[in-house]
């Protein structure tokens, strides 16, 4: 497997964290990573937080120079200006692949 795309994701990950063999598979150790910011969160919370993404947006691996890497989906909170950038880069992907609105239900089509 080659590095992950980051450009067609809207999500923000975690700097990536080499496998090595004597690390168990799945890796929790990380949030005690120095890489990782601290939340505000109780431990206990944030642990739940973790595991709940990692249910919905599995860690992605991948191989580069023979080496393994693990990503983890991110869990600081987004900046303004990052919320910003995305919704600039999302509209820009919609309209590069030329999106349009479309309502399913009648009902609902008629109200708007």
């Amino acid at each position: 497997m080659s590095i992950p795309e980051t450009e067609n994701s809207i999500l923000k990950y975690d700097h990536p964290i080499e496998v090595t063999e004597n690390m168990s598979p799945r890796i929790k150790e990380i949030s005690s990573s120095p890489t990782r910011k601290k939340s505000e969160l109780s431990p206990l919370e944030a642990e739940k937080v973790e595991e709940v993404l990692n249910k919905m947006f599995p860690p992605r691996e991948y191989e580069q120079d023979g080496k393994k890497y693990i990503q983890y989906i991110s869990t600081e909170n987004a900046s303004r200006e990052e919320l910003r950038m995305l919704d600039k880069h999302l509209d820009f992907k919609l309209k590069e692949r030329q999106a349009r609105y479309h309502l399913h239900c009648e009902s609902l089509s008629k109200t708007l």
